[in-house]
């Protein structure tokens, strides 16, 4: 794992999967179970600590600033943030369109 990226490619990947199943409100297979376990407390941590309707998050998962809250996990946060976004931009899209 390098050293400036403590969330690797793999682990993207990995989170990914189990965000596109969970924030569609999917139920997960056998191999993306194994993932979810894995990744379980980070989704946790992200469903305590974001504004569903924003994305926006209100607050850090540990006590002290934004300097002492571990690196991996705020960048986890950070690409779970953006996967949530991104969902919310389709959804916004496609009730916009309906209402046309």
């Amino acid at each position: 794992m390098d050293a400036r990226h403590p969330f690797s490619e793999s682990d993207r990947w990995e989170v990914r999967q189990v965000a596109l199943i969970l924030f569609n409100g999917g139920m997960p297979d056998r191999e993306i179970e194994g993932y979810l376990k894995k990744w379980s407390l980070i989704f946790k941590l992200f469903y305590t600590a974001v504004d569903r309707k924003t994305g926006s998050l209100l607050h850090l998962p540990f006590s002290g600033g934004i300097m002492e809250q571990p690196a991996k996990t705020m960048e986890i946060l950070r690409y779970l943030q953006s996967l949530w976004i991104e969902k919310i931009a389709e959804e916004m899209d496609k009730a916009s369109k309906r209402g046309k």
